[in-house]
Parts: structure tokens; C-alpha cells; sequence
């Protein structure tokens, strides 16, 4: 008998060392480990898409226009302080237009590590021709950097995010 027509036995490879199955598995096993972390990370570093006065702020949204454009136009712009020793919060106010007698100011923080938010209302009372003075009612602790800002005086605001106030102070501009 010729030798080339009698199958020849090989040796058996074990399943899970053939080059093919690992090239196969390995794409959908890198997809699902990139899906574990990306999930992880977006979980992680969420940000608040819903205020908690969400739909109040949807039904105003014509009166912020038109108070952000007012703001603009008198050209409202200021410098915030915060002395930390009194809580006090201080307002140098500069306008082409009227000044109120009171500001109402609206701090708003988020602290990520705990997940929740803070909101505090203030009234700045005036002091003298363009300073403003108020007093924090419960202190904010020095670890969150940011305080989300909106200055309402009647028939303007200012609004911004104010970084390190425990450090610096900050100056507010109308936004176009």
C-alpha cells in the first residue's frame, strides 16, 4: 500500500491555542472590555442635566431673555467678593442704567463626590452708590470650586461660574 493515500494522525491542538479562535475572539472581547470601561468612566463623570426647578425655569425663559439682553444693553458688569471670616459677599455694581436697592443673588453648587446640590438665595442690599453687601446664610464648604452664579436685579441679570471664591474674587459681564 502507498503510504500517501493512508491518513496520517496529527497531533491535536488544544481549543483554546489555535491562532484562528483567539484572532476571532479577540476583536468582540476588546469591544466588550472598552464598553465596561467607557461605561465606568460616563458613570463617574456624570454631569446634572435637570436643575431641580427645571420646569419653572422653562416657563421663564422669555423673561431671561429679555433680562440678559437688558443687562447687555446698560452694560451691567461687577466684581464679586467673598470674605469667608464673615460670610459676607460683596458686589462693586457698575451700570449705564438703574440701580435697585436690592440684588437677588443665587448660589448654586454641585458637589460631585457626594452627588448633590446646593442652593442658596441671597439678598445684596445697597451700600453705598454701586457697592453691594450680603451675608451668606450657611457656608459652603471650601472644597467645592465652583459656584454657579445668577444676579438678578429686576429688569436685568448677570450670570457666570465662579471659581476658588474662598481665593479670588470674580468679575460678572453680561453674556450675549
Amino acid at each position: 500500500m502507498n503510504p500517501f493515500y493512508v491518513p496520517v494522525k496529527t497531533k491535536k491542538e488544544i481549543w483554546y491555542k489555535e491562532p484562528w479562535l483567539l484572532a476571532v475572539i479577540s476583536g468582540p472581547l476588546i469591544v466588550v472590555i472598552a464598553s465596561f470601561i467607557s461605561f465606568f468612566v460616563a458613570w463617574d463623570h456624570s454631569d446634572k442635566v435637570l436643575s431641580k426647578d427645571y420646569y419653572k425655569q422653562g416657563l421663564n425663559i422669555n423673561k431671561t431673555i429679555e433680562q440678559d439682553a437688558k443687562a447687555y444693553e446698560w452694560q451691567v458688569h461687577g466684581t464679586l467678593q467673598f470674605n469667608a471670616q464673615g460670610n459676607k459677599i460683596t458686589f462693586e455694581l457698575e451700570s449705564q442704567g438703574r440701580m435697585p436697592d436690592t440684588l437677588e443673588l443665587d448660589i448654586s453648587t454641585n458637589y460631585h463626590a457626594a452627588e448633590f446640590e446646593t442652593m442658596q438665595k441671597i439678598i445684596l442690599s445697597r451700600v453705598n452708590k454701586h457697592m453691594y453687601e450680603g451675608v451668606l446664610g450657611s457656608t459652603i464648604p471650601a472644597n467645592i470650586e465652583v459656584w454657579h452664579l445668577k444676579v438678578d436685579g429686576g429688569a436685568w441679570r448677570l450670570t457666570g461660574d465662579w471659581v476658588n471664591p474662598y481665593r479670588q474674587p470674580y468679575n460678572m459681564k453680561p453674556q450675549n
